[in-house]
């Protein structure tokens, strides 16, 4: 029984506790569209800049329903006019760091709907955890995902602009064990990177307990008591177990200029990528390091596939050859997104170390995806990852990547291989200088 202003600020509360409510239908879209850009600031490192925008966007976002219901409806505006809401211009581009990550849609819950049909069920579809880390699912296809986008003309996001869906590259017959790569190679790789593992145990000193005495403690404990003074406890040595806790995560472009032959290897620029992750495979399991390879491509925002060629978690070694295998050139690549997606799983990742490195053969190309517009959008894309402690690293072998590297990666490392032949040799020397 709210007015309409007081029951759209009143839905938002409810909803970022988490809780299912039931709003008039009149005001469900204005309500879902501000609860998206009110998730973008469900983040620990959220700075009052962050927050003062979000703010703005929202009313901004208010006022435009409102004046379109009035013109509709013939009904004054409920929101005070737009002088006596403070006009804070362009922010800088901190504001922005926590921006565009993923941004959960409401879902329309019909199933659960109240039977009076002027009314409608919101939820916004938590388990217990933060908003933020939550999808927008459709109701048809829960592989669904909602994602911003960076205009750099208007210096600001397009909320929910592309949709991206997780697929599967199935096995086949044709790369039943993936590529073919040398005994000799592998072995010699192998031996290379165990030399970069731990020793198991390290001793810890000055613990309250532990298997053995550290006795320049004790000695400082007996001086402390002739002293005067209350020792310390802490004079014993504890073994503990040293581990690398590294996670890296390879992302792939897969679009269609992949197939390009390679002058003298007869071999496509997909071929080399393939034998480059097999060996990195091999090295980083000799390591024990956890890691992840991802592939993207598409055709518009509308339809942006994100190929899970190896989970994090996974451990058939057979599988993940055969998938690696079955990779072929596909569409066209939309970067921003892709990484974003990838951030958004990596973040959940429990590494103290995260490594995201992307495997580019040209610059960012869709529809409507293109120059100063789809470079600026990956380069926010890349800051924010790293704003999430993520560590990218790009790697390109476009032979006109100097004319555009330089902008879209100013804000992280990367570097060109000029020769892609050389990439399975240079990957894993790459990835060793990355971490140690």
């Amino acid at each position: 029984q709210l007015p309409e202003e007081k029951g759209v600020l009143e839905a938002l509360f409810q909803l970022s506790v988490n809780e299912d409510i039931v709003v008039p239908l009149s005001i469900a879209n204005t309500v879902s569209e501000a609860f998206t850009i009110l998730k973008t600031l469900w983040y620990p490192e959220t700075t009052v800049g962050d927050t003062l925008h979000t703010v703005c966007l929202i009313y901004d976002q208010l006022r435009k329903e409102i004046k379109q219901n009035a013109m509709e409806d013939k009904k004054p505006d409920i929101i005070p006019p737009g002088e006596n809401i403070p006009n804070y211009g362009t922010l800088p581009e901190s504001a922005f760091s926590n921006h565009g990550l993923i941004t959960p849609d409401l879902a329309f819950q019909t199933e659960s709907a109240p039977v009076d049909s002027s009314t409608i069920t919101l939820s916004p579809q938590s388990t217990g955890e933060p908003a933020s880390n939550k999808t927008s699912v459709k109701p048809e296809a829960k592989d669904y995902f909602s994602y911003h986008e960076w205009d750099w003309m208007s210096q600001d996001y397009k909320p929910g602009w592309c949709k991206l869906v997780e697929k599967s590259f199935e096995p086949t017959s044709v790369h039943p064990t993936g590529p073919d790569i040398p005994y000799g190679s592998l072995l010699s790789l192998r031996r290379y990177f165990e030399k970069l593992r731990p020793e198991n145990y390290r001793n810890a000193k000055k613990q309250k307990d532990g298997e053995e005495f550290d006795f320049d403690r004790l000695i400082e404990a007996v001086v402390d008591i002739q002293s005067g003074f209350t020792p310390s406890e802490n004079f014993y040595i504890r073994r503990e177990k040293k581990e690398r806790k590294i996670s890296v995560a390879f992302l792939i472009d897969l679009s269609g200029s992949t197939r390009q032959i390679i002058p003298g290897a007869e071999k496509r620029i997909i071929d080399i990528e393939k034998e480059s992750l097999k060996l990195m495979a091999e090295a980083l399991n000799s390591i024990g390091d956890e890691y992840g390879i991802f592939g993207f491509s598409g055709q518009s925002r509308e339809q942006i596939d994100f190929y899970t060629i190896k989970g994090f978690d996974d451990k058939n070694a057979l599988l993940f050859n055969q998938k690696l295998g079955a990779l072929e050139p596909l569409k066209q690549n939309r970067d921003g997104t892709a990484i974003r997606h990838l951030t958004h799983k990596f973040v959940q990742r429990e590494a103290k170390i995260k490594l995201m490195i992307i495997l580019s053969d040209g610059k960012p190309l869709d529809d409507d995806y293109q120059e100063l517009y789809a470079l600026e959008d990956t380069k926010m894309a890349l800051r924010e990852a790293k704003n999430r402690g993520i560590h990218p690293f790009c790697i390109t072998v476009d032979k006109q990547a100097s004319n555009y590297i330089q902008k879209m990666y100013q804000d992280v490392n990367y570097t060109f291989i000029s020769d892609i032949q050389t990439l399975p040799q240079t990957l894993p020397q790459i990835y060793k200088k990355l971490t140690t």
